[in-house]
């Protein structure tokens, strides 16, 4: 059972690594395009799309007819005050809830629209996923630096005065472990 979390646990970190990089390749490349991706059914659409460094989630419903599919595109970016939307802050923070108003025009296809918007800055989504590559990073130093000064892997008790199993956790000392006499 130990076994089974310690591979989920390495998985999550490794697949948080990669979604870490590919979320900083996304955030330099929103610097200069913007890209949209677009999932549509019979009455919703979600729509991610991220430039200058925001990424947004835009969720609407409506009784719209039958569009269902994916859709993308991609274009040099602009500025985001030049599109007909609420924006967000100067930190890329932002949420609105709303509903369109009156027949359908410029870039909204249908009135009558419940709108969901949420902005947040690819550095935030960047920071968050680099938390568990972090964080096994720094456990795999601890043990190594205490591995080399002669203390246990596991809690970091001297080991000096017993070499075979620390007295602290009960932890055996693996065999190529090398205790310091002399400090």
């Amino acid at each position: 059972m130990q076994r089974r979390i310690r591979l989920i646990v390495k998985g999550v970190t490794v697949l948080s690594l990669v979604l870490c990089v590919a979320t900083l390749f996304l955030w330099r490349r929103s610097c200069d395009w913007a890209d949209s991706v677009e999932w549509s059914g019979r009455s919703w659409s979600v729509r991610l799309w991220h430039a200058d460094g925001v990424a947004q989630l835009t969720v609407a419903h409506d009784g719209s007819p039958d569009l269902s599919g994916v859709r993308t595109s991609s274009s040099p970016s602009g500025n985001r005050t030049d599109y007909r939307i609420p924006t967000c802050n100067r930190w890329g923070f932002g949420s609105f809830y709303m509903q369109t108003a009156g027949p359908p025009h410029g870039h909204w296809r249908f009135g009558k629209r419940t709108l969901l918007i949420l902005f947040t800055p690819h550095w935030l989504v960047a920071a968050l996923l680099a938390l568990a590559p972090g964080l096994a990073a720094s456990q795999i130093w601890r043990s190594r630096t205490r591995a080399k000064s002669g203390l246990c892997t596991t809690c970091g008790y001297d080991l000096r005065a017993s070499p075979a199993q620390c007295p602290e956790c009960g932890t055996a000392v693996p065999a190529g472990h090398v205790v310091k006499l002399n400090p």
